[in-house]
């Protein structure tokens, strides 16, 4: 009687699992990708790291970052912009113009590469991709100040 009881109570865990894990294989998950374009539109070279990445520009010229992040089946524009670490948080750093001058980057910076709103908003490029610019001006060289 007490084994036939287990037996009963068995089927009825195998198939709570087995709904369980059903109900789990049928998650879709949705992704969004962003091409980030860096245009550097002064007569200085610009060098910045972030993380392990670090990127270098000459003058007047331009890099592309694509990034795909998690998205819902309804994709929009919102965009966190390339440099979150792999947490999520942003960590201020230093833009370097000629490796003289040093401006140092935070989201509340004015023009701040850690800020959307300083991104232009190109649009719709597919049907789950968005392309933004990021320009570097003379304004930002001229609020650098010199590295110590």
């Amino acid at each position: 009687m007490k084994t036939t009881r287990h037996l009963v109570w068995m089927h009825f865990l195998l198939i709570g699992i087995s709904a369980m894990l059903n109900v789990g294989c049928g998650k879709v998950d949705y992704i969004k990708e962003a091409d980030f374009y860096f245009t550097n539109n002064t007569d200085h070279s610009i060098t910045y790291k972030q993380g392990f990445e670090k990127y270098s520009m000459t003058p007047n010229s331009t890099i592309v970052i694509n990034k795909t992040q998690s998205s819902s089946k309804d994709v929009n524009s919102s965009f966190d912009v390339p440099f979150f670490d792999e947490n999520g948080s942003i960590d201020p750093f230093i833009i370097k113009f000629d490796n003289t001058k040093c401006l140092l980057n935070t989201p509340d910076t004015p023009h701040s590469l850690l800020n959307i709103n300083s991104y232009q908003n190109d649009g719709k490029i597919g049907e789950r991709k968005y392309q933004f610019t990021y320009t570097f001006t003379e304004e930002d060289y001229e609020r650098a100040i010199d590295c110590k």
